[in-house]
């Protein structure tokens, strides 16, 4: 890079810096006022103020927001985390679309440039879950779980990311999960539990499956360039019964998440049950593998 072209890119990113601050106190007038005059009651968890993660729609459509609202049960009142969206052109419309779990928290809010918010809850010792909601349809498209950086993988083209969340302790951290969402679709990833006829459960808080009893470790190994092509092995568990406590882990295959304007299907690339497969390099990967060995985990 020449030193004309560092020039210029400074210029570009002090001109972004300040159009964002701009945007901030332009989003901060449209908010109700109890987001400068929090309740006295409430913990001050967001520095004084009663709202946080203040964050406008690329199109400047709707403001995104966490407030804190009252609950009660028998125990008496607390205080929660709830994700708010105001619309600028609805008369400043204001619609709480979801409501934290318990001592859940509400840790990052962002916008898509097709429109739709993704927000994030950490759960009290637990992971993260990521959730995708659609202003125009008033509705929750996804939810998944996530690692603790809970970091968003997005394919070059920014059309489609990917998230994976590991079990926190035991033999759960011999299960590795794959979640996310392709907006050119509208569709989240497949399930691939279904894919690999895996006996689910779904009395997780969110409603999101998981294995059973046997289980699936997913690794991504990375996008195609055209951001149609997600690459990745699959490894199946199998639960060898309460007391033992443990996984066999199967032979592991390589296959590829394909992405097309209907859907994201799975293809399996090679799955010999004798083999162990593996990817090496990009943007265009080789197959390899070596001898599958029985062994458990953990």
């Amino acid at each position: 890079m020449t030193r004309h072209q560092k020039h210029r890119l400074i210029i570009l990113l002090i001109s972004l810096l300040l159009l964002g601050c701009e945007m901030g106190r332009e989003a901060s007038a449209f908010l109700p006022a109890k987001c400068s005059q929090p309740d006295i009651n409430a913990p001050q968890e967001y520095g004084g103020k009663g709202c946080k993660l203040i964050t406008p729609s690329p199109d400047e459509k709707y403001i995104a927001f966490v407030a804190i609202t009252r609950q009660g049960n028998g125990g008496g009142v607390y205080f929660i985390d709830s994700v708010k969206v105001l619309d600028i052109n609805q008369s400043r419309k204001e619609k709480e679309i979801y409501v934290a779990y318990k001592m859940d928290v509400i840790t990052k809010l962002e916008w898509t440039l097709t429109g739709q918010l993704i927000f994030w809850e950490r759960i009290w010792e637990g992971p993260w879950v990521v959730f995708i909601y659609d202003p125009v349809k008033d509705s929750i498209l996804s939810e998944t779980r996530a690692g603790e950086d809970a970091l968003l993988q997005w394919n070059p083209q920014h059309t489609a990311f990917y998230t994976t969340h590991t079990g926190e302790y035991g033999a759960g951290r011999c299960v590795g999960e794959l979640g996310g969402y392709d907006f050119q679709s509208n569709k989240p990833l497949p399930d691939l539990y279904k894919v690999f006829n895996m006996e689910e459960q779904k009395d997780d808080p969110f409603g999101i499956p998981y294995g059973k009893s046997d289980n699936l470790y997913i690794e991504p190994f990375g996008w195609s360039q055209d951001g149609k092509k997600l690459w990745l092995t699959v490894t199946p568990l199998y639960w060898k019964g309460d007391q033992a406590y443990e996984y066999e882990v199967g032979p592991r295959q390589a296959g590829a998440l394909e992405f097309s304007t209907i859907g994201v299907t799975y293809t399996p690339l090679a799955s010999n049950p004798s083999l162990n497969y593996s990817f090496e390099s990009l943007p265009n990967p080789i197959i390899e593998f070596t001898a599958y060995q029985p062994r458990l985990c953990p």
